[in-house]
């Protein structure tokens, strides 16, 4: 069981860069010189050097996971690097330890613990991995089943037919290390505080083991224990989300805007218990109604803090900041809130007819003395000037109207203008002399007459339904 266990919980821990292999160095180092101290205490009894003697192969195996672990980390080392590219910079490492090694690492870690007697200083000097193990094994394997079971959300009126997300589980994710990713930490910064956590709790092991008072061993399991159980309750404390206000910069009548936030809307000593995660472009100054300002300041589950959010931005025509606020809702989350779903189809919309090209500026520039398509010498046909992808194709009519337009498009083709008619025909007759239009199904040129462009191939254009 300790094998097995230790093993699992340093292959849950290996989910971020550098992360298992510098907690491990911790651990394998303080179990190593737990080892050698223990065994030089015991070692001054005559009777007890002969048994004692047979520890020093795990000193040996501790300090070669040690070299080894010191080894790799440069080359897996941790980055800000995150795969939806909100990270800066790239990803460094370049070797990952895998399910083989951390599974291999973790059972070398229980083996000796085992062979030493010393299974109950793995929590200790192993709490990394005991945060990591515990999350995904309490959420995932018995809070999820007892919900499903005994739990009904009056809101969906059951306790099935949605995510088990919306279930009120401790963290956000598991293990431990993905809910924080999802409040938007640095990665490379949760990996140094979980190396700086993992080191804290080594030398608080080797001091509950080699301590040379009584008290101050107990002392030391007793505030490993709270590091623990504090790590632990971080986990539930921030993963409620509030909506409030940050002080707007560009703004010269110092009005605020709307933020989401985590964990808790308070001060304590001065220090704020919760965190930033976005900030949109909709003032306070929008919320117009009682229960619009009531829900300010209050702590709901992330997907609803979302959803009202980016109500908000879309209410104020704020697109871009409601798809994005949008967006980061699971959709297994989005369609237990079917309020959104045509909200959010109908924002990208919005959006990106906001950030379309303007047509009409296509054209707007002055006419370049270098022709875009020069025209034939004299005495030449046109349609040996026909680019070879169009060589299948009809050619233009010889005449010096269409080669001026071709020649110099911004003197004749100032603008594009949306047909009446949007099923147009690529038929030569389709159109009277001087019409401008383009449609789904064709275009005519605004110059003079018709596309004379009658009968193009599927090797150019394609079939007319496309």
């Amino acid at each position: 069981t300790v094998g097995s266990t230790t093993s699992l919980a340093v292959d849950f821990t290996d989910g971020l860069d550098g992360l298992a292999g510098g907690v491990l160095v911790s651990a394998a180092l303080a179990f190593a010189v737990i080892i050698v101290s223990q065994t030089a205490a015991l070692s001054q009894t005559p009777a007890m050097n002969q048994t004692t003697s047979l520890n020093w192969p795990s000193v040996l195996i501790m300090l070669a996971m040690v070299g080894a672990l010191v080894g790799f980390l440069p080359f897996n080392w941790p980055s800000s690097y995150r795969a939806n590219g909100q990270g800066r910079g790239r990803r460094r490492a370049r070797l990952i330890m895998g399910d083989t090694g951390s599974l291999a690492l973790g059972g070398a870690l229980a083996l000796v613990a085992i062979i030493t007697r010393l299974e109950l200083l793995l929590i200790y000097t192993g709490g990394v991995f005991v945060l990591e193990g515990v999350s995904a094994l309490i959420s995932a394997r018995i809070l999820v089943k007892f919900f499903r079971q005994f739990l009904t959300l009056l809101r969906f009126g059951s306790a099935r037919g949605f995510a088990h997300t919306e279930f009120p589980l401790p963290f956000l994710a598991t293990p431990m290390h993905h809910h924080y990713e999802l409040l938007n930490f640095d990665r490379q910064r949760l990996v140094y505080g979980a190396w700086t956590l993992g080191a804290v709790l080594a030398v608080l092991g080797v001091a509950s083991a080699d301590a040379p008072f009584t008290w101050e061993r107990y002392l030391a399991r007793l505030v490993a224990l709270g590091v623990i159980l504090f790590v632990w309750q971080l986990g539930p404390s921030t993963r409620s989300f509030f909506i409030g206000t940050v002080p707007n910069t560009a703004s010269a009548s110092g009005a605020r805007q709307l933020g989401l936030f985590y964990g808790y809307p308070y001060l304590l000593f001065g220090f704020r218990l919760f965190g930033r995660v976005d900030t949109v472009e909709v003032a306070e100054d929008t919320l117009k109604s009682l229960s619009e300002r009531l829900s300010m300041w209050q702590r709901m589950s992330v997907f609803d803090a979302r959803t009202i959010l980016g109500f908000y931005c879309y209410r104020a025509g704020y697109y871009r900041d409601a798809v994005r606020i949008w967006d980061r809702i699971p959709d297994v989350n989005v369609q237990v809130r079917p309020m959104i779903a045509d909200l959010l189809l109908d924002a990208r919309h919005h959006a990106a007819l906001d950030g379309e090209v303007n047509l009409p500026d296509l054209f707007s520039a002055a006419p370049s003395s270098t022709p875009l398509f020069p025209a034939p010498p004299a005495g030449e046909p046109w349609g040996a000037f026909v680019h070879p992808e169009f060589a299948s194709a009809q050619p233009f009519a010889d005449n010096a109207a269409d080669r001026q337009a071709v020649a110099n498009p911004a003197l004749h083709a100032p603008r594009l203008e949306p047909a009446a008619n949007l099923d147009w025909s690529l038929d030569a007759g389709a159109g009277g002399a001087g019409t401008t239009g383009w449609g789904g199904n064709g275009w005519h040129t605004p110059f003079g007459g018709p596309n004379p462009r009658t009968q193009p191939s599927t090797q150019d254009l394609g079939a007319p339904d496309r």
